[in-house]
């Protein structure tokens, strides 16, 4: 299930993701727009081919947003600076397609 947030006037997507590891747990969440169809076999060479959509996404928070432990400005905090980070990413993009590397 997706869910929406509006950060600084731009509406994205989010999933709140839980990966274990044999030493310790990871909890992420990924902010996206859109997803992508992409289709799989469960064999190389035969078998059936199933279908589904992966989240482009756009940047990562560490941390569960929907976690209760955090007050709302904290939270607001973190995104807010992962976010400036993604969007000075966007920038320095068209710094070199404008050639300007240095």
């Amino acid at each position: 299930m997706s869910n929406t947030i509006n950060i600084k006037g731009n509406i994205f997507n989010y999933e709140v993701y839980y990966d274990c590891s044999e030493f310790d747990d990871y909890i992420h969440t990924i902010f996206y727009k859109d997803k992508i169809k992409k289709s799989r076999k469960r064999f190389i060479l035969f078998g059936k081919e199933s279908v589904y959509y992966k989240p482009i996404e756009l940047f990562r928070v560490w941390c569960d947003i929907t976690d209760r432990c955090y007050t709302k400005t904290e939270m607001k905090e973190i995104i807010e600076r992962v976010y400036d980070k993604y969007m000075g990413l966007l920038n320095r993009e068209e710094e070199i397609k404008n050639n300007e590397i240095i």
